[in-house]
């Protein structure tokens, strides 16, 4: 299939519809005047849209590298939405680490616990977080937890 059929002057002045650039790139103009990119792609048999941006904010060049760097990432079988979250997670908070969460998490609650409430939170601080809280959230797997919790149920 073509290849940057688009032009960033037809974009200007496009008319009301999607239009394809290739390769499953579009340029959507709807009729209250609103525009976008959009990248449509295929995963597990269901046909799925992925919005990169408005336009003019998005430029034509900037939509065609924000494609291909998603279309890498459905190369390697993982879902594009659910990586630009995780992607934007990141960069939207300084730290998200176990450690972060779990201090955050005693802080809301230190008011609602008994004065021998926080014994709860030992175990955690002496088995978990030494192997998991500098990690970020994003990051922890099922066997990281298992392997962190397997020493406080033997």
């Amino acid at each position: 299939m073509a290849r940057d059929v688009l032009t960033a002057t037809f974009i200007k002045s496009a008319p009301v519809g999607k239009h394809c650039d290739g390769d499953k790139l579009f340029f959507h103009r709807r009729k209250d005047g609103a525009t976008y990119f959009f990248l449509r792609y295929t995963l597990h048999s269901k046909r799925k849209e992925l919005h990169l941006g408005g336009y003019p904010s998005l430029t034509l060049a900037n939509a065609r590298i924000l494609a291909d760097h998603h279309r890498g990432v459905l190369a390697t079988g993982q879902e594009p939405k659910r990586q630009r979250d995780l992607e934007e997670q990141k960069t939207k908070r300084d730290d998200i680490s176990l450690n972060a969460i779990t201090a955050s998490a005693m802080k809301s609650k230190t008011a609602e616990l008994k004065p021998d409430g926080q014994d709860w939170l030992s175990p955690i601080k002496m088995h978990i977080l030494p192997k998991l809280g500098g990690m970020l959230i994003s990051d922890i797997n099922a066997r990281d937890i298992r392997n962190a919790i397997e020493p406080i149920m033997h």
